[in-house]
């Protein structure tokens, strides 16, 4: 132990990456998607729906990563896993018993 060496962490390797306090990819996302209805058509009714869903959803993103910046993925890992993991057991569910278990340990 008398060899062991104290490596120092920045600060900025451990943030998350946030644009305007939103997860980079649905920033992104969301600017696009807002910019194409604002800009892809010369249309007022259009242009107000834009602007109405940057103001509405950016606000309810930064709420999600201030809970947790990195929701997007642990969503997208939980929704590809939902088939293989159960949230929970079935009470009626059956056992599964290695009769072999016990003579192993």
């Amino acid at each position: 132990m008398e060899n062991s060496r104290l490596i120092a962490i920045h600060q900025s390797f451990l943030s998350p990456l946030l644009i305007l306090g939103v997860e980079r990819e649905l920033f992104i996302a969301t600017a696009l998607v807002s910019a194409m209805l604002v800009f892809s058509v010369s249309n007022a009714f259009l242009a107000v729906v834009g602007t109405a869903f940057w103001l509405v959803t950016l606000p309810m993103l930064q709420r999600v990563a201030r809970a947790d910046p990195q929701m997007s993925r642990v969503y997208v890992r939980h929704a590809r896993y939902a088939q293989y993991l159960p949230a929970a057991a079935a009470c009626n569910a059956p056992t599964r018993s290695n009769p072999d278990w016990a003579q192993t340990r």
